[in-house]
C-alpha cells in the first residue's frame, strides 16, 4: 500500500514519488482577522479605511503604519509617501545635479537675489579670519545646508514636473493653471535657494582648500534621500489633512500650533 502525506505515518520507500504539498497562495497581511472581543474599539478602529480625493492618492498611500513602520499614535490608518515617488524624486535629483545648464540656472538665479552678495562675503569673510580649528565646523555646516537646499530643489522641482505634465494632459489651452503655477513658483524659489547655498559653499571650500563634496556618489546620494524621505513625509502629512474625504481625529499642524499658544 502506498503511504500519502495524509497518513500518520510517511514509508521511506515513497520518498522519492510522493507529491509535495504546496500551500494555494501566500497568507499576506489583509487575511488576518482583528480580534474584536479583546479589543472591540481599537479593531473597529483600526479598520475604518479614510477616503481620500483621487489627487492625495497619486504620490501616497494609505497605510495603518507610518513611513517607518511604527503604529500610528491615534491608531487608525493615514498617509505615507510611496517607495516609487521617492524613487522618482532620486532620479530627479541625480539629473539636476549632472546636467550643468540646470546648476548654471540655478547660480544664476543666485545672483538675482538681493542677499546673495552680502550672504556670499559674510560667509567668505568669517572663514578667512577665524582660526584653522574653527573652519571646519563653519564649512560643514554650509555643506549641511547647501545639500538639503539641493534636495529640496529637486523635490520642488520633480512636483512642479508633475503638475505640468497633469495639466497639459487634462487641457488644451496653453494657460497655465493656478496650482500649476505655484509650484512652479515654488520650484523657482527652491533653485534660487539652492544656488545661493551651492555658491556659498564653493566660495569657502576654495578658501579652505578641502576637498569638494561629490553630490552625487554613494554618500551623496544617501545623504540626499534622507532629505527627500522627510520632505514626502512632511507632504504626506499636508495631503492627509487636506485631501481626506472622511473626517479623522488626527491633530492638524493649525491645531498643534493652537494647543502650544
Amino acid at each position: 500500500m502506498t503511504l500519502t502525506n495524509y497518513d500518520p505515518a510517511i514509508d521511506p520507500r515513497d520518498i522519492e514519488t510522493r507529491k509535495e504539498l504546496i500551500a494555494d497562495k501566500e497568507t499576506t497581511q489583509d487575511m488576518y482577522t482583528e480580534d474584536t472581543l479583546a479589543d472591540p474599539e481599537g479593531a473597529a478602529r483600526r479598520a475604518e479605511r479614510p477616503e481620500y480625493a483621487a489627487w492625495a492618492l497619486e504620490n501616497f498611500q494609505v497605510s495603518n503604519v507610518n513611513f517607518y513602520g511604527k503604529i500610528w499614535e491615534d491608531g487608525k490608518m493615514h498617509l505615507i509617501p510611496t517607495k516609487s515617488h521617492i524613487q522618482d524624486v532620486v532620479d530627479t535629483y541625480k539629473m539636476l545635479m549632472t546636467d550643468d545648464s540646470y546648476m548654471v540656472a540655478c547660480c544664476e538665479l543666485a545672483e538675482k537675489d538681493s542677499d546673495f552678495e552680502t550672504m556670499k562675503s559674510a560667509y567668505t569673510s568669517l572663514v578667512s579670519s577665524v582660526d584653522n580649528d574653527k573652519i571646519f565646523a563653519i564649512t560643514k555646516s554650509i555643506s549641511g545646508v547647501c545639500q538639503e537646499a539641493l534636495a529640496r530643489r529637486a523635490y520642488d522641482y520633480h512636483r512642479y514636473l508633475q503638475a505640468d505634465t497633469k495639466a497639459n494632459m487634462q487641457s488644451d489651452t496653453a494657460e497655465m493653471p493656478d496650482w500649476v503655477l505655484n509650484k512652479e513658483n515654488r520650484a523657482e524659489a527652491s533653485s534660487r535657494i539652492a544656488g545661493i547655498w551651492y555658491s556659498i559653499y564653493k566660495a569657502v571650500q576654495n578658501i579652505t582648500g578641502y576637498k569638494p563634496l561629490d553630490f552625487v556618489n554613494n554618500i551623496g546620494l544617501i545623504t540626499a534621500e534622507k532629505h527627500i524621505k522627510r520632505m514626502a513625509i512632511d507632504s504626506a502629512k499636508w495631503v492627509d489633512e487636506n485631501g481626506r474625504l472622511t473626517s479623522s481625529n488626527r491633530v492638524t499642524s493649525k491645531e498643534s500650533r493652537l494647543i502650544k499658544m
